[in-house]
């Protein structure tokens, strides 16, 4: 079963670990510690089995978002993990 969750601080390190696998200029681990205590950014993860497998982020910028990543690890992929990141975003 896959839950979403928004991100928090005990987060940064598993993320960044999942940003290697999947950018070739990955997030540093004080990246996402200081992402998830930012009052303009939104991130959610996707998690199974108390393992993160994705997450999505943006930044509020006056009435509008900007993507920052959407990242899933590989073997996850093409099951709409992605999408559900998107949407749970958008909702």
């Amino acid at each position: 079963m896959i839950t979403f969750h928004n991100i928090n601080q005990n987060d940064a390190k598993e993320l960044s670990e999942l940003d290697k696998e999947c950018f070739s200029s990955p997030w540093s681990e004080s990246s996402f510690s200081n992402e998830a205590s930012n009052p303009l950014a939104q991130y959610v993860i996707a998690r199974t089995d108390e393992k993160i497998i994705g997450y999505a982020g943006y930044w509020q910028v006056v009435d509008e978002g900007q993507i920052t990543n959407v990242a899933v690890k590989k073997e996850h992929r093409n099951q709409k993990i992605g999408y559900k990141l998107m949407k749970t975003l958008m909702d």
